[in-house]
């Protein structure tokens, strides 16, 4: 349950984690999400201190957060109708962990399906953060921001919708929807990873991914084989999801390991996910056979991830789970086993502390 809950007609959550030096456990937390109350907590394990709570406009929805600088900054990103809002916010922990909202900026007044990362060694005020969000008009369709803590942020800038693939066929789509980000730090260079669906040929497709150098050239895409193709009716509740934690500059290329990025993405109840590095990239389907599956999340953290997505093997709506090392999902599940009632999007965080 998020704290001060339970919270009505919950659709959509967020959460991060950061490396806090003054916690007890080194750890700062933060969540958020939308539905009849919509808001964002701050939680200091170990601390005995109750979760810091503040409300979010009325109406907020789809909401995703981060946290850095030693767990005392932070944002989170949501729609407001078709606006896209990024919202700062500050906190002092542990003892005295006041959450406080700062300014807003909207950031586009025709978006959807925002998203933001920052990178994963987050306890420098210049730490790098990117939104990326579907632009309504079309033209373009995707576009991402790039800023940093206590910072302005740079945009909007357009992610290109046709590169050259690593390992498929060159697609341009009409449209891309649903996008999603990972920013990668190597030294002092920055990349950013979306992935997105995409429509061609009257087919929504799995997705691809483009990955972008700090300076907005395209360095590469990705497109993973065998498409999935996805039902036109249910596009918008397809969303795939990206994370990852390496990546190898080795003049003049980029090399791409099995945690560059690992992508979970839905398709008529089965739970797909590939790797970056894969010699021959496939879709491996996670879910239990015959069971409901919907709004996987995904985390990596070394040669380890985690994906979660909402499930009914108990009968009735619940967290399941499993755990990949290397390029191999494990045969374990991770049962949440919880009575869900409204809602059923999760997030769920194990960036480096």
């Amino acid at each position: 349950m998020m704290p001060g809950g339970p919270y009505p007609n919950v659709q959509y959550t967020g959460a991060d984690q950061c490396w806090c030096p003054t916690c007890p456990q080194n750890v700062a937390q933060v969540y958020c999400w939308d539905g009849d109350n919509p808001g964002i907590a701050y939680y200091v394990p170990g601390s005995g201190n109750p979760p810091q709570v503040l409300s979010l406009p009325i109406g907020a929805h789809d909401p995703d957060i981060i946290v850095g600088r030693e767990g005392v900054w932070g944002y989170v990103v949501y729609e407001l109708g078709t606006d896209i809002v990024l919202h700062e916010f500050t906190c002092s922990p542990p003892v005295a962990a006041t959450l406080s909202l700062g300014s807003a900026t909207i950031l586009s007044t025709n978006g959807r399906h925002p998203n933001i990362d920052r990178e994963i060694d987050c306890e420098f005020s210049g730490s790098k953060v990117a939104v990326v969000y579907q632009n309504l008009t079309g033209i373009p369709d995707l576009e991402y921001y790039e800023g940093t803590f206590n910072s302005s942020f740079n945009g909007p800038l357009t992610i290109t919708n046709l590169s050259t693939p690593i390992n498929s066929p060159i697609r341009s789509y009409v449209n891309r929807t649903n996008p999603d980000i990972n920013l990668i730090k190597f030294n002092n260079d920055f990349i950013y990873q979306f992935t997105f669906c995409g429509y061609e040929n009257n087919i929504y497709y799995d997705n691809m991914v483009d990955y972008v150098h700090e300076t907005s050239s395209i360095i590469g895409t990705n497109i993973f084989a065998p498409e999935i193709p996805l039902s036109i009716n249910n596009l918008y509740d397809v969303k795939p999801r990206i994370d990852g934690n390496l990546i190898i500059f080795d003049p003049p290329q980029y090399v791409y390991t099995d945690q560059s990025y690992i992508i979970t993405v839905e398709s008529n109840n089965q739970i797909f996910y590939s790797h970056a590095n894969a010699l021959s990239p496939s879709w491996t389907d996670i879910n239990i056979s015959g069971t409901f599956a919907q709004k996987p999340a995904i985390a990596v953290h070394g040669d380890f991830a985690d994906i979660i997505w909402s499930n009914n093997f108990h009968g009735k709506i619940n967290i399941l789970g499993t755990e990949i090392h290397g390029t191999i999902h494990s045969s374990i599940y991770k049962d949440g086993n919880v009575n869900i009632t409204s809602g059923y999007n999760f997030f769920v965080s194990i960036h480096s502390i």
